[in-house]
């Protein structure tokens, strides 16, 4: 153990690192592309667009309302879970700072997710 040198550790390792294998089609990379987009597209953009879209039911519904009561329970707002939505965004930083550099597709995808998030959380709230 005492003869093996830096040298002839990083021989043994960095070919490994540099391995066409994570760019294959069950590789590293491709998995983790398809965890970033089912992530965004099923958690987050999913949950944005049903808000988005009960508010503006509730918001249609409130033109036919007769009483001035009824239709200010129709535009209250729904609740902002502030943790909820903090924990999506420091997840899909997480993952876009962590495996971007393999995948730079991924800065793409984050950016995406933060952008539909803030849309709604702009119009629906």
């Amino acid at each position: 153990l005492a003869d093996i040198s830096l040298n002839q550790i990083y021989r043994k390792v960095v070919p490994r690192l540099q391995s066409p294998q994570w760019y294959e089609p069950s590789g590293l990379v491709p998995q983790m592309i398809v965890l970033a987009c089912i992530d965004v597209i099923v958690l987050d953009v999913m949950a944005d667009l049903l808000v988005f879209a009960s508010v503006l039911f509730k918001r249609s519904r409130g033109h036919c309302l007769l009483s001035q009561a009824a239709t200010n329970v129709q535009y209250i707002p729904p609740e902002f879970k502030f943790a909820d939505r903090y924990a999506y965004m420091v997840k899909h930083a997480a993952i876009v700072l962590v495996f971007a550099p393999a995948a730079p597709i991924l800065y793409f995808i984050g950016g995406l997710a933060l952008l539909v998030s803030a849309f709604v959380q702009k119009v629906a709230l």
